[in-house]
């Protein structure tokens, strides 16, 4: 049962994944093993550490609407950062995704840049699992697992959606019957929302 809760927990706190998946595959950006890897294990870690510090606030009775509100206002901020990139290299004609653009120079660049927002979610998701009793171990495998699936299934979305736009390549955006930064945009700033809503829902919810 615990193992479901972390399951059900891991796939709400993931959503991210899938979402940042689809943005890549718009972009033309491959999502490598190493790429997806690296940011699962981040995940993974984020969850495992966060469900112990929840674990510990449940024995000890301490409020935890702060705890949880600070790693979803980070990752607000940063995911809204990302589409700003997005969408003023849009406006000001670029040639590529400045994630693509990153991608190119440097996959840890890449890595870092997403890596950062998606994890501090699983720090609130595992935040949220260890006050509710669920352990570290239970919330590392589960984050680590659906993480990695939701940003591969994200990515053959947003290649799907790409192909049938036209785009095949990376730098291809002429061809394109729509531009996929603009889509990677409102995705990042959809996913600041939702952290923003979880923020206020906690904030709600405790006072």
């Amino acid at each position: 049962m615990v193992f479901f809760q972390a399951l059900l927990l891991s796939i709400g706190s993931s959503i991210d994944n899938l979402a940042v998946g689809v943005s890549l595959g718009c972009t033309g950006l491959p999502c490598t093993v190493l790429l997806n890897g690296s940011i699962a294990i981040a995940n993974a870690l984020g969850a495992t550490f966060a469900s112990a510090g929840g674990l510990f606030l449940l024995e000890s009775m301490a409020s935890t609407s702060l705890s949880t509100a600070i790693p979803s206002l980070l990752a607000a901020a940063v995911f809204a950062h990302l589409g700003k990139e997005e969408f003023m290299s849009y406006y000001n004609g670029e040639a590529i995704s400045p994630l693509v653009k990153l991608a190119t120079e440097s996959e840890g660049n890449a890595i870092l840049r997403l890596a950062l927002p998606m994890t501090l979610n699983n720090v609130a998701g595992g935040m949220a699992g260890g006050v509710s009793g669920i352990g570290p171990l239970e919330a590392g495998v589960c984050a680590f697992i659906v993480s990695f699936v939701f940003m591969m299934m994200g990515h053959i979305l947003g290649g799907r959606i790409r192909s049938m736009s036209g785009g095949k390549g990376s730098n291809e955006n002429v061809s394109l019957r729509f531009d996929p930064r603009v889509g990677a945009a409102v995705i990042f700033v959809g996913l600041a929302i939702m952290q923003l809503s979880d923020v206020v829902a906690t904030v709600t919810t405790t006072s």
